[in-house]
């Protein structure tokens, strides 16, 4: 069987994917970093034609070692915020949004804040984060305050929380791009 497999039939048996491989130019032999990439209209045929390929790479003579590198899905958190109970304490979802993205992962991205020296006039970009040790349980995340003009109320007492795998950047890099489902 590893005889009548080579990258030419592998090749015919992308249609409708896109199929890249790294030839080293001298030898014609696929290197020791060398990548095979597929990209379909549809995730899920394009996992599993991924994973179909795959088995059929583990028989070209000379691969050593083949995998998928990237994960298809990651682990995450799903966060059901309450807007009608929510709006009785003077709170919005962008109030927990904001809260939720400062304390995470800086206030970079909400608040922007720099410091001028004033001895060479360079502006440095200032960010406020919450260690990772300080919030590492759904406990601690749950007793995250909200704070709005007239109201501070924690995201436990306003949010159910749920695991929930995500399909992976790269897969919604290719959604934003067209090239997934």
């Amino acid at each position: 069987m590893a005889a009548a497999l080579s990258r030419r039939s592998l090749i015919g048996q992308s249609i409708d994917r896109h199929f890249y491989d790294q030839l080293n130019p001298y030898t014609g032999e696929m290197g020791s970093d060398g990548v095979v990439r597929t990209a379909g209209a549809n995730l899920n045929a394009s996992r599993a034609f991924a994973n179909k390929l795959l088995a059929k790479i583990r028989y070209v003579p000379g691969v050593a070692d083949p995998r998928i590198q990237e994960q298809f899905q990651n682990p995450a958190l799903k966060v059901d915020f309450n807007r009608e109970l929510a709006g009785v304490v003077g709170l919005t979802e962008g109030d927990a949004a904001t809260s939720i993205q400062a304390t995470l992962s800086g206030s970079t991205q909400t608040a922007p804040t720099y410091w001028l020296n004033p001895t060479n006039g360079v502006s440095y970009p200032v960010s406020v984060q919450t260690p990772q040790y300080g919030i590492d349980t759904l406990g601690e995340l749950k007793n995250l305050p909200l704070t709005a003009a007239q109201s501070t109320q924690l995201l436990g007492g306003l949010a159910t929380f749920s695991p929930e795998p995500r399909d992976a950047a790269l897969f919604r890099a290719q959604q934003a791009a067209g090239h997934a489902q």
